[in-house]
């Protein structure tokens, strides 16, 4: 079977422009470069971060346990 290609190169580690292979059935699904990783990796930490903080917060701060 053939793999798609991406469009845009990748500099590989020995210098070279490398392609990064696509989905076969959809060419717009391509593997997350290295820049895209981290950002990804933050829109979901970020988010989740700020969701345990105020878990903690109204866990605190709930009117069931305070004396």
């Amino acid at each position: 079977t053939s793999v798609e290609r991406c469009k845009r190169p990748v500099q590989a580690s020995s210098l070279q422009s490398a392609c990064r292979p696509c989905l076969e059935l959809n060419p717009l699904i391509c593997v997350l470069t290295d820049v895209q990783l981290p950002i990804f990796a933050n829109m979901l930490g970020v988010p989740l971060f700020l969701l345990v903080v105020l878990h903690h917060y109204m866990a605190v701060n709930s009117p069931e346990k305070q004396e």
